[in-house]
């Protein structure tokens, strides 16, 4: 049986475990902060931009933009795009989290935290990576152990792993690939190569 039969089979049955993998991800390999630190701030998270951007409130009601490291989401409009950003909602939205900030950027004319987010003991970026619904960023990340997660969630065909490899861009050279193709839309060239 493919894999679009076992799909359409789960959804008959009322079952996504035919779909995929049931096999349990590879446990989290460092220390989860257990409450707040020297190193971590507690935020409400309110919900999700996209599959790695989370718009989040200080205790103080100061609303922010977080940016989870190492990982990138496919955007919106991309393969998959729709389905991260959904699973990063299911993860965090309405819940409250710890952060810990590693650097601070002005993105789109705001600033934005990039940290690793915690919610209910679990690495936001991890899971992401794990369950197929990210990319470990590779110009960003030194994290081994999650590239490791990531082979482990490419082998098993988790999330956007099992889409056709065709459909598989990863989202920096799909936003330099429309970055191009605005550009040329206005008759000017960009003079960065691709990712």
């Amino acid at each position: 049986m493919t894999f679009a039969q076992r799909c359409v089979l789960a959804l008959l049955v009322g079952t996504v475990v035919a779909c995929g993998s049931s096999e349990s991800m590879p446990p989290y390999p460092y220390a989860v902060p257990k409450g707040r630190d020297d190193r971590t701030v507690q935020v409400e998270i309110v919900g999700a931009m996209n599959g790695h951007v989370l718009q989040a409130q200080s205790p103080n009601g100061v609303a922010f933009v977080v940016r989870l490291a190492d990982v990138m989401a496919p955007f919106p409009r991309q393969p998959w795009g729709s389905n991260a950003t959904t699973a990063l909602r299911d993860l965090a939205q309405g819940k409250h989290a710890l952060l810990r900030p590693y650097e601070h950027v002005l993105e789109a004319g705001k600033m934005t935290v990039v940290g690793r987010v915690y919610v209910d003991g679990r690495d936001l970026a991890w899971e992401m990576v794990g369950s197929g619904n990210a990319w470990v960023w590779e110009a960003k990340s030194k994290d081994q152990k999650l590239k490791e997660l990531q082979n482990w969630a490419k082998a098993k065909r988790k999330g956007l792993w099992s889409l056709p490899e065709a459909e598989r861009i990863p989202p920096w050279k799909f936003l330099w690939r429309e970055t191009e193709r605005i550009m040329r839309a206005r008759g000017q060239s960009l003079d960065v190569p691709e990712p």
